[in-house]
């Protein structure tokens, strides 16, 4: 009995000198890094990510694909997901940057409007990148202060406008704008037909006030400016802080695709080779085209949804229609073409491309 005592009190002795384990902490977030265009996902969206997925987003913004490509072709190979244009990806998967996509990871791409795919030149069967929208650029015209205009490129040419209007920054758009003025092809690589619009953009450079792809939509927003070549979604965002309210702002401003057309874009998310958190990257990609998480996006950039799930969903009219898009010219990878438009650019805008 004085054994059996005498054990028990020993154990119970080390029981308490023995250490306390400490609770199991919860895992550190991974993290995924995300270089994306400006304006173009919801903050909640990328919350509820972080949380579902116990992930911490580092997220980048760019806004011009030249600037991405620069940056990503200059060894930067932090980042995960990208969202190259289409005539950028057509680039990247030459180059081998890329990642060839399991679509085993992502079921939800099963949904995207496959007449969406089909018009991607980078991979119609999405094996390098999926879409994420598609859409054009256009113009905003503050109704207030133009009472009289017609729906064209035309406006540039305005004297009394003068420095009260912006052209994007952007080679490709600025150019296939001009192209389209003087009935050329958005992606013509006719010398001839390029001097035509480098003679367009000289013209309308008299008129407006800059190039800009950064700060235009806060411009508009403020009324220093009233006309602004732009992606629509950039100005809303900024003209009001509560983006279902921007539907009361039809009778002050207008967006219109102007009447002589325009390149429409494409853009997609895809994995760079280097990506460091393959397998995090795969699970964003796939969460973007949930029909739901999809529907948040479209109603928050009021660009026509690619994804059919999605469609039903939404509860916002976008700022044109996917028929007016597609009856635009999707902008292609030129090749070696693209010196000519570099060349352009540099007679006109001022600066490399």
């Amino acid at each position: 009995m004085i054994k059996r005592l005498t054990a028990v009190l020993a154990a119970c002795a080390v029981a308490v000198l023995a250490p306390i384990a400490p609770a199991t902490a919860a895992p550190a977030p991974t993290e995924l890094f995300i270089y994306n265009w400006s304006y173009y996902i919801p903050t909640e969206v990328l919350a509820q990510f972080e949380k579902e997925n116990n992930v911490k987003i580092q997220y980048k913004e760019f806004s011009s694909n030249e600037e991405m490509y620069a940056t990503i072709r200059g060894g930067s190979n932090k980042y995960d997901v990208v969202f190259p244009g289409d005539d950028y990806a057509t680039i990247m998967v030459r180059e081998g940057m890329l990642e060839k996509l399991d679509h085993a990871k992502l079921p939800n791409i099963a949904y995207i409007d496959p007449q969406i795919s089909s018009k991607k030149v980078s991979d119609p069967n999405n094996d390098y990148c999926v879409p994420y929208f598609m859409g054009a650029a256009g113009i905003m015209v503050n109704k207030e202060k133009v009472k009289n205009y017609e729906k064209s490129w035309n406006l540039f040419n305005r004297t009394d406008l003068k420095g009260k209007m912006t052209l994007l920054d952007d080679p490709r758009e600025v150019i296939a704008g001009a192209l389209r003025v003087n009935g050329c092809s958005s992606n013509s690589t006719d010398p001839g037909e390029l001097a035509k619009a480098k003679a367009t953009i000289l013209g309308w450079k008299k008129n407006i006030l800059n190039f800009d792809s950064d700060t235009f939509g806060r411009g508009f927003a403020t009324g220093d400016l009233w006309v602004v070549h732009c992606f629509a979604e950039n100005v809303w965002l900024e003209v009001s802080e509560n983006q279902k309210d921007n539907e009361k702002y039809a009778d002050k401003y207008e967006f219109f695709i102007p009447k002589e057309g325009n390149c429409s874009y494409m853009d997609t998310m895809a994995i760079l080779k280097t990506a460091p958190h393959k397998e995090m990257a795969y699970k964003f990609i796939n969460f973007i085209h949930d029909p739901k998480i999809n529907a948040r996006v479209a109603d928050f950039t009021r660009v026509p949804c690619v994804n059919l799930k999605a469609r039903p969903l939404v509860t916002r009219k976008p700022n044109y229609s996917l028929d007016q898009v597609l009856a635009c010219e999707l902008k292609k990878d030129l090749g070696e073409k693209r010196k000519l438009y570099s060349q352009v650019w540099k007679d006109t805008r001022g600066g490399d491309e």
